[in-house]
């Protein structure tokens, strides 16, 4: 069997989500494969329909990681089905529940708020960086609507806790 595992980060919960299990499972004939970048109009295979399903069309199972994105999950989906491939979602956060102290506390946030306020925070900007703070709550607060539905769309979901797939069963 071979996987496509599209991660949208490389750092330690890609590993141990996603490199580590499919390394074990080798032994069994699973080959994976990883793209490290996911679709997006500035890395390929960008947004082009046909180029994400002529990648995907080798592999036997389509995997991505921690997409908290509506669009992309159904861009990702819509070509998984036209090539008649499974998409399964692996994720290790519960973006529901997270409290305000954590890195991705805005993770979910809906337009480029997040990246300006991050590169306000790089640059010292603190002051400037705190006034965009209700406007990301309240794109935080519209995407985690967003990516509840996004649950719902791909053919399987991998949780790293029980209490994690408590959390995302409902959807």
């Amino acid at each position: 069997m071979r996987v496509i595992a599209m991660a949208s980060d490389t750092g330690g919960c890609f590993r141990y989500t996603c490199l580590q299990s499919f390394n074990e499972l080798r032994q069994y004939g699973v080959r994976l494969d990883t793209h490290f970048s996911l679709p997006s109009s500035d890395t390929a295979p960008g947004s082009d329909l046909g180029a994400l399903i002529s990648l995907i069309n080798r592999y036997d199972l389509v995997v991505v990681q921690r997409i908290t994105s509506l669009n992309l999950m159904k861009f990702i989906k819509k070509a998984c089905h036209l090539a008649d491939k499974p998409l399964v979602y692996i994720n290790d956060d519960d973006y529901m529940h997270l409290e305000s102290h954590n890195p991705c506390f805005f993770s979910t946030a809906l337009d480029g708020a997040i990246a300006m306020h991050r590169d306000l925070m790089a640059a010292g900007k603190i002051k400037e960086a705190e006034a965009l703070l209700p406007l990301l709550e309240q794109q935080r607060v519209q995407g985690l609507e967003e990516f509840k539905e996004a649950l719902s769309i791909p053919d399987g979901i991998i949780t790293t806790t029980d209490e994690l797939k408590q959390v995302f069963s409902p959807f």
